[in-house]
C-alpha cells in the first residue's frame, strides 16, 4: 500500500507556508517558507499603479499568492535530505490539485 500524504497551506500577513506531514503518523517529511514579493501595501498600492491608500488599509497582492503557492508547494514536496522529491501525485489524494486561469489559452495547476 503506498503512503498517503497530507499537505497544508497557511497564507499569513508577510509570507505563506506550506507543510507535509504522512497521514498515517503525522510525522513531517517537508516544509517551505516564501516571503510576498510585495509584502503588505498599507500606503500604496504597490502592485498596481502606486495610488495612496485610505487610512487603515492594508492589502496583498493577490499575484504574490499564486507565486507564494508555485514555491511553497514544490519545496515541501522535496523530501528532507533527498535530491528526489515525491511524487506529487501521491500527495494529492481527493479533490484533484487546483487550477487557475494562466493566461488565454492555458490553465495553471499545481
Amino acid at each position: 500500500m503506498s503512503q498517503k500524504y497530507i499537505i497544508g497551506l497557511d497564507y499569513g500577513t508577510l509570507s505563506g507556508r506550506a507543510l507535509v506531514v504522512r497521514a498515517s503518523d503525522g510525522a513531517e517529511m517537508g516544509t517551505d517558507v516564501h516571503d510576498y514579493p510585495h509584502a503588505v501595501m498599507d500606503r500604496t498600492l504597490d502592485a498596481a499603479d502606486g495610488q495612496k491608500l485610505p487610512p487603515d488599509f492594508a492589502l496583498q497582492s493577490p499575484a504574490d499568492y499564486i507565486e507564494t503557492l508555485e514555491h511553497i508547494v514544490p519545496g515541501a514536496l522535496k523530501a528532507p535530505g533527498s535530491t528526489r522529491p515525491m511524487s506529487s501525485a501521491s500527495v494529492w489524494t481527493s479533490p484533484p490539485p487546483p487550477c487557475w486561469p494562466a493566461g488565454p489559452t492555458a490553465p495553471r495547476c499545481v
